[in-house]
């Protein structure tokens, strides 16, 4: 392809739209391109998403879902709120008349939280819970005055509490790269962390009919054998 032409769609082309790597916000805010495009153009061009439901979920009811569950997990833990006080702080992040002893044990609860989105498809639902997760605990940071980077937040968030199954492939690597880049973009060094590895994180699998039998079996020995050899014990 001549030069000419590449500099064509390089310029006319790209250069009428902004990019970004950040996806912060909760609303449908169109300021820039950025990685949920990816999961918008899975789920518009899949074929047979009628039949398999991979649809596109607005950044809205992703974090209306995501704060309801959040509400009812928090009311089951003894943070010493009421659950008034607990919707207020998820919905709106009213940390008034939260002390600081309270503060810790809602950060403890929200820290142990598990999450997981069977049908993650490009991973809307795990990037929203993330970003849910730390609005919370940064209000929390200010009424406890603990300290913690975003990039360390992200991470632990990312390590710790997020899951997703999908059944098609190329979803689920969507969803990797999404929290990827979620994460990199709030690296403050001057050498790169290495990603953290999500392949037990975020599987291919179908999580109606779950694995065969014999399948089951096979995946246990392989786990007694990776875990052998990861923790050094002799095979």
């Amino acid at each position: 392809m001549p030069d000419e032409a590449v500099r064509q769609v390089l310029t006319g082309l790209f250069d009428r739209f902004n990019f970004t790597v950040m996806e912060s916000t909760p609303f449908d805010i169109e300021v820039a391109v950025d990685p949920e495009m990816l999961g918008k153009a899975f789920e518009e061009l899949v074929t047979g998403r009628h039949d398999s439901g991979s649809y596109y979920t607005p950044r809205p009811a992703v974090s209306f879902m995501c704060r309801e569950a959040l509400k009812g997990c928090l009311e089951g833990q003894d943070t010493g709120l009421e659950y008034e006080a607990i919707a207020r702080f998820v919905d709106h992040h009213y940390t008034e008349g939260i002390g600081v002893a309270q503060a810790r044990r809602v950060a403890e609860a929200l820290a142990d939280v598990t999450v997981v989105d069977p049908a993650c498809g490009s991973g809307a639902y795990l990037l929203g819970m993330m970003q849910e997760l730390i609005e919370l605990q940064v209000r929390l940071f200010n009424v406890t005055q603990d300290s913690k980077s975003l990039y360390d937040l992200k991470l632990e968030i990312i390590q710790r509490n997020l899951y997703g199954v999908d059944i098609e492939d190329f979803a689920v690597n969507i969803a990797m790269l999404r929290l990827w880049l979620s994460l990199a973009i709030d690296y403050e060094g001057a050498t790169p962390e290495p990603l953290p590895n999500l392949d037990f994180k975020v599987v291919c699998g179908d999580s109606l009919l779950g694995l065969a039998p014999a399948a089951a079996r096979r995946c246990r020995l392989h786990w007694a054998r990776m875990w052998r050899r990861c923790s050094g014990w002799a095979s």
